[in-house]
């Protein structure tokens, strides 16, 4: 007899049998609700953990998913958490050239609109295509610079104030606890970076490659109001580490690689960083939801190789970070033949090729 154990297993595999050999189609009304769910849950986590093999198997088999908006059928949020960030999306009627865009996942959007092109061109499949490209969040400029959103400068600043008055009551090794006003300021930052309830992948959602640079810019701007190393080294890693843990799999592959390598040499993605470890084998991204054992908590990704460093930022790492976001926007812009509005990036910007490997 089956336990009631066993039930949920047993569901999971047959979903999976559906999946593999593709019994049906997506759109097929006899296809139960829950059978549908499971294969979106499937699709859109693969999408958001840059799993391309993945992608490409179950848009070979279903290339329908691609207009398909996800309905939880027990009525509740449709939500997907990161096995990398540990993050949580409600994606509920979201598509996933939308959740790509939203998340700044060039490569996944490559991918996604060549299976696009493979599809009837209905009036229904081009207005989505349409809908879900202009939801990219273009960067304001000023001066040829990003501009940084007041509310990230106003966080990384209160932050800065906190870390500047750190007096080191437990010692200044990285894993001895700090003052209580310091890991007040941290758990507070690190709450509303990682809230525990989903978040909506809306206008308002984060944005962690523009965070890390306003980090970067931030931490160098005001590199004196820090009275000594131990408070820039622990700010660096505690906050900056820590924003570099919410990057998505696809960002996270160019810092394993080096960043600095990436954006002004052009240099492929080796093994080693694409399967997300960093030079000395350490793992780039936390191990769970609540670790600090690792990147946010014990060290930070360099800017150059690929390492795990373990004190302050260099100066050259906030125009590296620049320049990947200037760059994943214009090649968005070239590839996908979306206009600009005003104070966005120039067409005249030079197009460098650190995204497109």
């Amino acid at each position: 007899m089956t336990s009631n154990r066993q039930i949920p297993m047993l569901k999971k595999l047959a979903h999976k049998s559906l999946i593999t050999h593709s019994l049906f189609k997506m759109n097929d009304d006899v296809i139960h609700p829950m059978v549908r769910e499971e294969v979106m849950r499937q699709f859109l986590q693969a999408v958001m953990n840059d799993n391309s093999d993945l992608v490409k198997q179950l848009l070979d088999k279903h290339p329908e998913l691609l207009v398909v908006k996800p309905i939880a059928y027990d009525e509740k949020e449709f939500v997907i958490e990161s096995p990398y960030t540990w993050q949580r999306f409600d994606v509920e009627d979201k598509d996933a050239l939308t959740i790509a865009v939203k998340r700044k996942q060039f490569k996944m959007i490559e991918l996604l609109l060549s299976y696009y092109d493979k599809l009837e061109q209905t009036e229904a499949v081009m207005t989505a295509k349409t809908d879900a490209l202009s939801k990219w969040s273009h960067y304001e400029m000023h001066n040829d610079e990003i501009v940084i959103p007041r509310e990230y400068a106003a966080y990384l600043e209160s932050l800065i104030d906190v870390f500047a008055n750190e007096t080191f009551p437990n010692g200044t090794a990285i894993d001895s606890p700090l003052g209580e006003q310091t890991e007040e300021a941290l758990n507070w930052f690190r709450k509303i970076t990682l809230p525990n309830k989903a978040v909506k992948l809306d206008d308002d959602a984060l944005d962690p490659e523009l965070f890390l640079y306003a980090f970067y810019k931030r931490y160098v701007n005001h590199f004196n109001r820090f009275q000594n190393w131990g408070q820039r080294d622990h700010f660096c890693i505690k906050v900056g580490g820590w924003i570099q843990s919410l990057l998505t799999p696809e960002t996270a592959k160019i810092f394993c690689e080096g960043l600095y390598y990436v954006v002004e040499e052009n240099r492929a993605i080796n093994h080693r960083a694409e399967s997300l470890k960093l030079l000395d084998g350490e793992s780039f991204y936390r191990s769970s939801r609540d670790s600090l054992s690792a990147l946010g908590g014990k060290y930070l990704c360099g800017g150059r190789a690929g390492e795990a460093v373990r004190g302050g930022a260099g100066e050259g790492w906030p125009l590296s970070m620049e320049k990947l976001c200037q760059t994943k926007a214009v090649n968005f812009r070239n590839f996908t033949q979306q206009p600009l509005q005003h104070n966005q990036l120039p067409a005249s910007r030079k197009l460098l090729g650190c995204v497109i490997l």
